[in-house]
């Protein structure tokens, strides 16, 4: 089909790397079915590249999780929030989308609709309320026009409020990886090591995860590292990594889905990656730590019993998880030994439900962006 020749003004947001890449998705799937398309907001280099234009600030400063975190720069998101609703009222675009963020992003939306009662607003990526907060499905409801949701089970919360909630599926679910050859020795036994994405999840995380690995080489002295991550957490991580004798390997975004296929198992901090590691269909285990005083506050309001993405979906524990006080090198070292040994029908039984886990992420409708792009030309 054509493109319209509508003309389209939308502010578009994003909050982590993951929300770039899909929201450069979204702006791609609007540009083929709408001629006159013009984008401006907050992004990474993959939304700014596909909208044609610079971010308001820089993405990263939303990319804090847990609430003693986000106290120490809270009057600047504070102003970012009022600077941004400025602008977005002068611009009036058609549709406001945001992806992920919601702690920013909604107080952004609330601030919207209380200065115009006609704006489209949309967000990405559901609130947990089925984890925490359920009176956020309301919340959310009274300011938004629109809301996608990642997983299947995820709208009914939201629909009784008469809020419209459409599951897109994962992005990860539609996109096709490419395998790449590592060339790694035939004689090593590789493992990915994922340290996090944010700056407070590898500063706080990767000493234990070293210290577990190292434990780990006296059983296997062939143990090689294989660490996807971004480029400025590599002087940080090679420091601490020189002081042992482990032998590694940083791998760029490109490679990461290589590296897991390459992999024996992993040792992963806990997000959204364990989905990546579900497609990949590769044993890992997770662990996390948090600020003492967020752990508590979230200990009282989560009401799922896992972390791990994939045991959310199965509603069973399927892959171990490590939180705070249990994130130890030693336990550590002992689930990843675990993994490495696992015989061929107890690796097969864990790989089917990853599999189970990774098809609940598709949408039969398509892809996420085209699906969102869609909804968005239909309702602007």
């Amino acid at each position: 089909m054509p493109p319209s020749d509508k003309n389209l003004k939308i502010f578009i947001g994003a909050g982590e790397v993951s929300s770039d890449f899909l929201g450069a998705e979204v702006i791609k799937s609007l540009q083929k079915k709408c001629k006159n398309l013009t984008c401006f907001g907050i992004g990474g280099k993959e939304i700014e590249k596909a909208g044609n234009f610079k971010s308001l600030f820089p993405m990263e400063e939303l990319s804090l999780m847990g609430f003693f975190e986000i106290l120490p720069t809270a009057l600047k998101l504070l102003w970012r929030i009022h600077t941004t609703a400025k602008l977005i009222l002068k611009e009036k675009p058609d549709v406001v989308l945001t992806i992920d963020a919601g702690e920013f992003y909604f107080r952004l939306h609330k601030k919207l609709r209380k200065k115009d009662k006609n704006i489209k607003l949309m967000h990405l990526n559901a609130p947990s309320v089925w984890a925490i907060k359920p009176g956020r499905a309301k919340m959310v409801a009274g300011f938004l026009n629109h809301l996608f949701a990642l997983f299947p089970f995820e709208p009914p919360y939201f629909t009784k409020y008469n809020l419209p909630t459409t599951f897109v599926g994962h992005p990860l679910a539609n996109i096709e990886e490419k395998i790449i050859d590592l060339h790694l020795q035939k004689d090593i036994t590789p493992i990915t090591v994922l340290f996090g994405s944010r700056n407070q999840e590898v500063q706080t995380l990767s000493d234990d995860f070293i210290k577990a690995c190292t434990l780990l080489q006296k059983d296997i002295p062939n143990l090689f590292l294989l660490i996807p991550t971004f480029d400025k957490f590599h002087p940080l991580l090679k420091e601490k990594l020189d002081k042992t004798s482990l032998p590694y390997r940083f791998l760029s975004s490109e490679e990461k889905f290589s590296g897991f296929k390459a992999s024996r198992a992993v040792l992963s901090a806990s997000g959204t990656v364990a989905l990546e590691l579900a497609k990949a269909e590769i044993p890992f285990t997770i662990a996390y730590k948090l600020n003492p005083l967020t752990f508590l506050l979230a200990r009282l309001l989560i009401k799922t019993p896992f972390a791990c993405l994939v045991n959310i979906l199965l509603k069973h524990e399927v892959i171990r998880e490590y939180l705070q006080k249990d994130c130890t090198p030693e336990n550590l070292y002992s689930e990843m030994k675990r993994l490495l040994t696992l015989s061929e029908v107890d690796q097969e039984l864990l790989i089917c439900e990853l599999r189970k886990a990774y098809h609940m992420l598709q949408c039969s409708k398509g892809k996420s962006a085209e699906v969102i792009a869609k909804i968005i030309c239909d309702e602007a």
